[in-house]
């Protein structure tokens, strides 16, 4: 009873700090800034590498009340990244109804992976640079449509494969094992046996 309950205290203790580390920054992504992105229509995942697309999205904070009020006026941005990290970057501008913004922008080299959908700012460096700051808004509703790009294929090798074989060794070193240890029980009983 002791060894189940030392077990379960172990596994706790390892479990609860991998927990934290996973949903920390999931927290801390979702919300940075309150805003929130709807899409007129979810982007095409399987859009082809290099072909330019028109999203057209909109922008809405939450008043003192927590109701959605449009962003106007502000820069707007769109990043796409592709499966082997290549970004693209599109400006939004507003367009139509307050809230509005319509950005154009080219489909990585690699596809998509991710969009990011943000408010254009800059950040002061302690030694007085600046640098751009996006402030990241959350998306309600469907991102995507479709299924992504796959990440490059590796170069094909002249070189022969090799199989392998780990899954048959480790199981070959578990009956080994196995033995051994049946053979020690075996051996154990027998000359408790004799000695009784």
């Amino acid at each position: 009873m002791r060894a189940s309950r030392i077990a379960t205290l172990i596994a706790a203790t390892i479990a609860a700090p991998l927990v934290l580390a996973v949903a920390a920054p999931l927290a801390l992504a979702k919300g940075e800034s309150g805003g929130l992105v709807t899409l007129a229509a979810p982007i095409p995942r399987d859009a082809e590498p290099g072909a330019s697309l028109t999203v057209t999205f909109t922008v809405t904070v939450p008043d003192e009340n927590g109701q959605p009020r449009p962003v106007t006026g502000s820069p707007m941005v769109l990043k796409l990244t592709g499966p082997d990290g290549t970004t693209t970057e599109g400006k939004g501008f507003e367009r139509g109804t307050p809230g509005t913004y319509v950005a154009t922008i080219r489909v990585p080299s690699s596809g998509i992976l991710t969009a990011t959908f943000g408010m254009r700012g800059t950040g002061t460096m302690a030694d007085g640079t600046s640098s751009i700051t996006d402030l990241p808004f959350d998306v309600d509703g469907l991102l995507f449509t479709t299924t992504a790009h796959p990440a490059p294929a590796a170069p094909a090798s002249s070189a022969p494969a090799v199989p392998d074989l780990r899954a048959p060794l480790l199981a070959g070193l578990a009956l080994v094992l196995g033995a051994i240890a049946l053979t020690l029980l075996f051996v154990g009983r027998r000359r408790t046996l004799r000695s009784a």
